[in-house]
């Protein structure tokens, strides 16, 4: 067994978790399968060989290709399926017991109001609508995590909104995240709107990459057996690729935002009148939305429930922040509502 196939049998042993979990465990499993180690046997497998991988992983995230949250969460499963190894008797002592996680990004959170979130939603569904308006449109609408939006299921979007379950089995080697972020989230009937657009959109390519392959198919120089299936969505995720069907990577998807809003002229005619807003990343329409909800009077549980937190207190001072004026429109409220005691 090499540590490649080592980590294919950890992720199988992956039974209570949501399908945007799955999703990013695979990518972290091709990101290994990228570097020597993937192939070495199980067996020969050395402290130098881990160490290896995570000086390349460190090298791709100088170049600007991962975030260093990744490069934790990769080597952390790393670690897992070691250890898992090792308590099985594949190995007798994990190489990677002693290997050094990234410290964990601190919140930082960009708030910015619903008005700005749509100026920006404007942009993007206009110049990058394939790749970058569904993220965004569901972090600021729904809350989402990009990891919960690259493996939401199509067959989990309903009329009472988007349902973030788990896959459900006997066996589970590792602890829920958050008891509350298995949840369903009711859906604006904007964001509905919004959503069967995009999948009207991506059915139509789903049917031309059928038919380019069609006349694939049809051309006798093109030796068939070698192509690759026209289309890849077998979880039937919501959100793909639109000339493949493959699964968006979290990482991939935060690199794009960050290429747009670098090259993108209209987003940065956007940023001249809101220079504070250029930093924003994409979790950060997920902390506008609670932000929002919050500053239209929705209740801390409530927003708390609907992000997917198991503590109240972690959303009260990391998402749901007060916007500009928030106290004063609190004050407008209930004076409004004790008006006629007042007079």
């Amino acid at each position: 067994m090499t540590v490649g196939e080592m980590l294919d049998a950890f992720y199988d042993t992956k039974i209570e978790l949501r399908e945007s979990t799955l999703t990013q465990y695979r990518c972290t499993i091709t990101r290994i399968k990228k570097h020597p180690l993937a192939d070495r046997p199980l067996q020969k497998a050395t402290v130098l060989d881990v160490e290896s991988l995570r000086k390349h992983l460190y090298d791709r995230m100088e170049r600007g290709e991962l975030a260093q949250n990744t490069i934790r969460e990769d080597l952390s499963f790393l670690r897992s399926a070691f250890t898992w190894a090792s308590d099985v008797d594949l190995i007798y002592k994990s190489p990677a017991r002693r290997l050094k996680l990234p410290p964990k990004s601190e919140p930082q959170g960009i708030h910015t109001p619903i008005e700005n979130v749509m100026e920006i939603l404007k942009i993007v569904k206009s110049e990058a609508y394939p790749d970058l308006y569904l993220p965004l449109l569901l972090a600021s609408f729904c809350g989402l995590r990009i990891s919960e939006i690259c493996g939401v299921q199509r067959n989990k979007i309903s009329p009472d909104g988007i349902n973030l379950s788990r896959r459900k089995g006997k066996l589970s080697l590792a602890e829920l995240k958050t008891k509350t972020s298995d949840r369903n989230i009711p859906l604006l009937q904007y964001a509905k709107a919004e959503i069967n657009e995009y999948i009207k959109y991506i059915d139509g390519c789903h049917k031309e990459a059928k038919r380019k392959r069609w006349e694939q198919l049809r051309d006798p120089q093109i030796e068939t057996e070698y192509l690759e299936p026209a289309w890849k969505n077998d979880l039937n995720l919501l959100y793909v690729f639109p000339d493949d069907g493959r699964p968006h990577s979290k990482d991939y998807v935060e690199k794009r935002w960050r290429d747009f809003k670098k090259k993108n002229k209209y987003i940065n005619m956007f940023f001249e009148n809101h220079p504070e807003l250029r930093a924003m990343r994409l979790h950060d329409f997920r902390h506008s939305f609670g932000s929002n909800l919050r500053d239209r009077g929705v209740d801390i549980v409530d927003i708390c429930e609907i992000l997917g937190h198991s503590d109240v207190a972690f959303t009260a001072r990391t998402y749901a922040l007060p916007l500009e004026n928030t106290h004063q429109k609190a004050i407008d409220k209930y004076e409004n509502s004790i008006k006629s005691l007042l007079d």
